[in-house]
């Protein structure tokens, strides 16, 4: 009988507390922009220390999370475009990361804010543009050297398919 009770009480709140999960996860994605990151610092000896700090950690942040969104778009990609051997797609994708990496010297500071207990606060961003252009010069160059890829890259649908690919890599985010 104790069990019934507690079982009774148990499914409403386990699954008002899964709603609650899915909605903060359905706004952290209505935010989320992998071209942005901030990064938030403990006090330093002096807010230029304390500045490089937080660069340098959002910078890496940054760094990161773009790199996995690339893995999976270029993963996803090129399986679509009929590459099954997971070592060839994980080996371009690196490839193509360490290509276009020199875009992240290009990051701007978008904002910065010391708070009152004196930690501070940075933001940074990275041009879509510029981004959108290398990634595109990276994936042609990079496809090249594997003959099998280049040719299912050169039909139609492959390029039709990376048009639209990119686009919403690049822009779903903020429509």
């Amino acid at each position: 009988m104790v069990k019934k009770a507690l079982l009774a009480f148990a499914v409403p709140v386990l699954f008002f507390a899964s709603c609650a999960q899915t909605q903060k996860q359905k706004e952290y994605l209505a935010t989320y922009d992998y071209l942005n990151s901030s990064s938030l610092v403990e006090k330093a000896a002096t807010l230029r220390e304390q500045r490089d700090l937080a660069f340098e950690k959002a910078k890496f942040l940054l760094k990161e999370q773009t790199k996995k969104e690339l893995f999976a778009f270029l993963s996803l990609y090129l399986a679509n475009i009929g590459l099954k051997n997971q070592t060839q797609i994980e080996m371009l994708c690196e490839y193509v990361y360490m290509d276009i990496e020199p875009v992240f010297d290009e990051i701007k500071q978008e904002n910065i804010e010391v708070t009152k207990d004196g930690k501070m606060r940075i933001s940074l961003t990275l041009n879509s543009d510029i981004f959108l252009k290398e990634l595109n010069k990276s994936i042609q160059s990079n496809f090249k050297r594997e003959r099998a890829v280049w040719e299912r890259f050169q039909e139609q649908s492959s390029q039709e398919l990376l048009k639209k690919s990119l686009k919403k890599l690049i822009y779903a985010n903020k429509i």
